[in-house]
């Protein structure tokens, strides 16, 4: 199962590290992004598996669970 991460600020972050280190999801099964992107390459440095993808509709076709961390 793949799940993909809109938003890799401090909501978005606290939820990929909280899947991790509670082994809910192995990293390689998350696909992230974030408008400014290097903020989705910053956590690729930490967590080296995971996908960071920089079109969201690709990130939206290949996810299975799809969960929304902006600000609106």
């Amino acid at each position: 199962m793949k799940i993909g991460i809109i938003g890799t600020g401090n909501m978005g972050t606290i939820l990929i590290e909280a899947m991790i280190k509670t082994s809910i999801i192995d990293p390689n099964q998350l696909v992230i992004t974030n408008r400014t992107i290097d903020k989705a390459y910053t956590l690729k440095k930490t967590y080296p598996s995971i996908h960071v993808e920089e079109n969201v509709n690709i990130l939206l076709s290949s996810s299975d669970i799809i969960f929304l961390c902006i600000n609106l």
